[in-house]
């Protein structure tokens, strides 16, 4: 097809979500950009999304939308626990999922593992809208490690753990496996939760899927979330998975009660009835997921 507005070919840019597709978005003014040994890192004003940090070209995290990703990915899990103590961040070098967990009162201690210190720095300094200088927070233990690695390391217990990393691109694609899944779910023995995001629920249905199986293999419970992400052009599939603890049966009172007593009132999106929302898969995506070999929890 030809190009017929040729003067605006460089003021766009593209997000892959697959080989096929992706979400244009009208590029901004680039407030810096620094290449680690890991990735290329960029600020960038977004005439669409506000101030954003962009990895290799990506766009992970915007002002504007931020906490829609954040709240959903960090309360379902943290609010179906009844009293979260210690917690493990994969990824989240911006801060954001950080910021949102440290608002339960009953964390002591948080380990943000992040492999690049690129990542906190620049975020650090230009994106304190999202992460509320929460890295900085005295609870918060930070590591710059392969976040993986560090896990398998690991011994003891611990509440919760979250992947928030980026799309699966370069040195992120960790290449889960289910003696992985396996090795979370001992750490976080029956009672503990384990969360992630998947992809794209339109253009990356394939890796949600094998994920999705994958975990369903390691835990007793697996709730895939739908979550609408306006910066990835539709919907984003999360998932929170444990052995006992079932977010689908926590009542709306009960979560209400608990969002009072932990006094977690500032929230723009998370609240009892987007709690069971986010939970209610069409039957398109229930028929497609029934297809796996190991058994779907809707």
């Amino acid at each position: 097809m030809k190009n017929k507005f040729p003067s605006l070919k460089e003021q766009f840019e593209t997000h892959w979500l697959s080989a096929d597709s992706g979400v244009v978005n009208r590029s901004g003014q680039t407030l810096v950009e620094y290449e680690s040994v890991y990735q290329y890192l960029e600020i960038m004003e977004s005439p669409v999304f506000g101030r954003s940090l962009l990895l290799n070209g990506y766009m992970t995290c915007t002002a504007s939308d931020a906490w829609m990703f954040h709240e959903n990915l960090i309360h379902l899990p943290a609010i179906t626990h009844p009293n979260p103590g210690k917690a493990i961040i994969i990824g989240g070098g911006d801060g954001g999922a950080a910021h949102q967990l440290l608002k339960h009162p009953t964390l002591q201690k948080l380990t943000v593992c992040e492999i690049d210190a690129s990542v906190v720095a620049m975020t650090d300094e230009y994106l304190a809208d999202i992460h509320q200088h929460a890295l900085h927070d005295v609870r918060v233990e930070l590591e710059f490690c392969d976040g993986m690695d560090y896990l398998k390391r690991l011994t003891g217990h611990v509440d919760l753990i979250y992947f928030d990393v980026t799309q699966p691109i370069g040195y992120e694609d960790p290449a889960f496996n289910l003696v992985f899944f396996q090795q979370c779910a001992a750490l976080l023995g029956e009672l503990g939760l384990f969360a992630m995001h998947l992809g794209s629920a339109q253009f990356q249905m394939p890796r949600c899927h094998y994920l999705l199986s994958l975990l369903s293999s390691a835990f007793a419970v697996v709730r895939p979330i739908l979550i609408p992400m306006p910066r990835y052009g539709g919907y984003w599939v999360m998932v929170c998975a444990g052995q006992m603890r079932d977010p689908k049966m926590l009542e709306p009172a009960e979560i209400e009660n608990r969002l009072i007593a932990r006094g977690i009132g500032d929230l723009h999106f998370y609240n009892a009835d987007i709690h069971h929302a986010m939970m209610a898969i069409p039957n398109d995506l229930k028929m497609k997921w029934a297809a796996s070999p190991v058994p779907m929890y809707f």
